[in-house]
């Protein structure tokens, strides 16, 4: 029997400043809500990107039963945020959810900025494709730049980020 995994307590567990969220289901029933409801715990500015709205969570074979909703992906910040854009990735052929990357530029508590750009790239075998989109956005690291979100990539494929070092 498949039990619903608890986002809300997954999320308050984490001990970070900034949380990039990816496949994040959004109910259109707001009281539940489960990143809305963590960042409102945290005192946490909630960023949305929606990829694609569904009836249900069985459309896209996901067993549990909740929709109507949308899919996305969601950043989490407890830090001031000074700049914040929505891009527009490639769409690839086979690939039904229309990518994005959400670019947050924060402040840091020393001072300074950092730029975040979390994503979930395609499953196909373009994701590299996508990730030279977000390089070319991002231009030179300045501020510094962090990219996070699930690349669907294998790790050495890193190379394609000059400047970039995998963190996990």
């Amino acid at each position: 029997d498949l039990q619903p995994f608890d986002v809300q307590a997954a999320i308050l567990g984490l001990d970070a400043p900034i949380i990039a969220l990816q496949e994040t289901w959004t109910p259109d029933d707001a009281a539940a809500d489960p990143a809305e409801l963590a960042a409102r715990s945290l005192g946490a500015r909630l960023l949305r990107a929606p990829q694609r709205r569904f009836d249900r969570l069985t459309d896209i074979a996901i067993p549990m039963p909740a929709g109507p909703g949308t899919i996305g992906i969601a950043l989490l910040t407890t830090l001031p945020v000074t700049g914040y854009e929505v891009v527009d990735l490639r769409p690839i052929p086979g690939d039904v959810a229309l990518r994005r990357a959400q670019i947050a530029t924060v402040e840091l508590p020393g001072g300074g900025a950092l730029r975040v750009a979390g994503t979930h790239l395609t499953y196909r075998l373009a994701s590299a494709v996508q990730l030279a989109e977000i390089l070319r956005h991002l231009g030179p690291p300045s501020p510094p730049s962090v990219i996070a979100g699930d690349l669907n990539m294998p790790r050495q494929l890193a190379w394609l980020a000059p400047g970039y070092e995998p963190a996990v």
